[in-house]
């Protein structure tokens, strides 16, 4: 009887904690109401770490990224935009437990959120890059410019992940744009208040 009692409390326990774990790791994309006024710092860091020995995960974010700026079909085509300056920055802690080498593909996606009703965020809403230093924007954003479709040689960018050395941590950086001309007509005039509810995967 103590044996099913101390079973029952185990399961109470772990039901509570799994609970708390799914209510708790929401992350909150928020959008500037004036996004030309003033660049964002992009400083958002988060401590994640993630060991990529998995073959796949999905993440709820923790973190909220604030003050999203959204940029339009014509800022991602001009020469020389600062890039750097309007994107939020999200630092993903990657550690390789392994002994060879491996790459760490992050992606980002907007979870459905119908309790937001019209201010929920979706997928077209948004343009992010992963990059291992925050400082290659410029130089890769000006790269993917000279193509013929730039979002797309972005997405092929982001597909070859970023290399984390055996027995070691590597720090990958997720570039946030909010993309204007991707939002839904219903949300262009109330954009700076679209909410997008994120998950991260991880392909190891």
């Amino acid at each position: 009887m103590k044996m099913i009692r101390k079973t029952l409390i185990l399961i109470l326990f772990v039901m509570i904690s799994v609970a708390s774990m799914v209510t708790g790791v929401f992350a909150w994309f928020i959008g500037s109401p004036g996004g030309f006024v003033e660049p964002i710092s992009g400083d958002l860091e988060t401590d994640m770490t993630i060991d990529i020995q998995i073959d796949q995960s999905e993440i709820f974010l923790g973190d909220r990224v604030r003050d999203l700026v959204y940029i339009t079909d014509e800022d991602f085509q001009t020469v020389g935009f600062d890039f750097y300056g309007y994107g939020a920055i999200l630092a993903v802690n990657l550690q390789n437990s392994g002994d060879q080498a491996m790459n760490a593909k992050l992606g980002l996606y907007a979870q459905s959120a119908p309790d937001y009703g019209i201010y929920a965020g979706v997928n077209s809403g948004f343009k992010y890059l992963v990059v291992d230093s925050p400082f290659s924007v410029t130089p890769l954003m000006w790269g993917f410019q000279q193509t013929s479709n730039m979002f797309d040689a972005m997405n092929a960018h982001n597909a070859n992940g970023v290399l984390v050395p055996a027995n070691s941590s590597s720090t990958a950086y997720i570039i946030i744009w909010g993309y204007y001309d991707g939002l839904p007509s219903g949300q262009k005039d109330i954009y700076h208040a679209v909410v997008y509810r994120m998950r991260m995967t991880l392909f190891g």
